[in-house]
């Protein structure tokens, strides 16, 4: 989410710049702010200055099919699938339980198999549950733990986001995006900015606008707005 504005520092003196050059006011669209801005209103990682549906991310990370599955021609767990090619989740083991049920040979290339069964696989069996035993290595190299659950497939979308949102660090998010896009805001279009900072312009640019602007042209606007001063 870096650009060279938050990077170098230049965002907080734009910032102060849009809340405080004299006449600017609010942009009718703002809503309810009657003029009265402060650099908060330009700081997404802020309550007034983040987008009130992303609260500030720009967007959301979701799952991609064709990321999850990204060799269609080969078998799920020889190929098919990077997510599959490792155990990343408790998930992995109720697939062959499935396919044991369905009657689906695992053997077969991911674009071969019944369309049903692929629709589980991704997006979940909703109610019905999954019976499967899993069997686990203990810590004690010469022992292992059997342990058979029953529950519903959540599906690997699902699953991806959910070790993705409780990853504890961004180092451990890290491990699942490559499976995700990132889908970005309906509200803010993408810009983690609240309504105030996408209303208020300067010289013609809003202030989302302006730090996505390569440097030269943040000289030009500045040199224009000095001149209307």
């Amino acid at each position: 989410r870096s650009t060279v504005a938050t990077i170098t520092g230049v965002d907080g003196h734009l910032g102060l710049l849009y809340s405080r050059l004299p006449g600017i006011g609010a942009d009718p669209a703002a809503g309810d702010l009657d003029g009265h801005l402060s650099t908060a209103h330009f700081d997404r990682n802020t309550p007034e200055g983040g987008c009130s549906d992303c609260h500030g991310m720009g967007g959301t990370w979701r799952a991609q099919e064709d990321l999850v599955i990204t060799h269609p021609e080969l078998p799920l767990f020889d190929g098919a699938s990077p997510w599959y090619a490792k155990w990343r989740s408790g998930e992995h083991a109720f697939v062959p339980a499935l396919a044991e049920k369905r009657g689906v040979d695992l053997g077969r290339p991911w674009r071969s198999l019944p369309e049903e069964f692929r629709h589980c696989v991704l997006y979940g069996t909703g109610a019905e549950k999954i019976e499967a035993t899993i069997d686990m290595p203990n810590k004690n190299e010469t022992a292992r733990m059997t342990y058979t659950s029953t529950q519903p497939l959540r599906g690997a979308l699902a699953e991806v986001e959910r070790v993705f949102a409780n990853a504890q660090t961004s180092s451990a998010k890290q491990r699942y995006l490559p499976y995700m896009r990132k889908q970005p805001c309906g509200t803010c279009g993408g810009s983690g900015y609240d309504e105030a900072a996408r209303s208020v312009r300067i010289g013609g640019l809003a202030y989302p606008d302006l730090l996505s602007v390569e440097i030269r042209e943040v000289h030009d606007w500045a040199e224009r707005v000095a001149d209307d001063l």
